[in-house]
């Protein structure tokens, strides 16, 4: 599990936050706008889209839903595709910020058997 901040300035390297692992989760403020996750396109974003094209991954975002009270997403919720399966997301409520906040559930056992308590 990864969570992180990357500056708007600069670009996400998923590979090298991932470091070739093939069950990951990754959680942060990625401050990269993609068409495919509900905002603009921007460099970043764009940087971010191709990266996860190019590995096995999946945003868990629902596109329909900001992460910010701008109504822009950038808080992303990236998962392995082998891990996919195990997990949801969810948004909670607003942080003493401009951010929303996530919830991400995480199945233990057998994910097609064990019932999820999204409480």
């Amino acid at each position: 599990m990864i969570n992180t901040y990357v500056s708007p300035r600069h670009l996400f390297d998923l590979d090298r936050a991932t470091t070739g692992s093939k069950n990951f989760l990754l959680a942060g403020d990625l401050n990269a706008n993609s068409y495919v996750w509900g905002s603009s396109n921007t460099i970043p974003g764009l940087h971010l889209l191709d990266q996860i094209n190019r590995s096995e991954s999946i945003v868990i975002n629902d596109p329909k839903v900001p992460t910010t009270v701008y109504g822009s997403t950038l808080d992303l919720v990236i998962v392995s595709t082998q891990f996919f399966i195990a997990t949801s997301w969810h948004q909670n409520e607003r942080l003493i910020s401009d951010h929303i906040a996530n919830n991400i559930y995480i199945t233990t056992g057998d994910p097609y058997t064990t019932k999820m308590d999204h409480r």
